[in-house]
């Protein structure tokens, strides 16, 4: 599946992908729950490693808009 995937996210984070049509909604708006909490799951041995800290900031950075 390189290059695909599902996620479970809120307009927040998604509603420029979804509107250039980089990603799709995989259900009906009617099926949407609010989402006020966001998770990042990895690895301890991936804790602080370049690529998770640069997207730590990038969302935070995201979420603070």
């Amino acid at each position: 599946m390189h290059g695909l995937g599902f996620v479970l996210e809120s307009n927040l984070l998604t509603q420029n992908y979804l509107d250039s049509g980089k990603l799709v909604r995989a259900f009906a708006d009617e099926l949407s729950i609010p989402i006020s909490a966001h998770h990042l799951v990895y690895p301890r041995t991936h804790q602080f490693t370049p690529k998770i800290e640069l997207f730590l900031n990038w969302i935070l950075d995201e979420l603070a808009d």
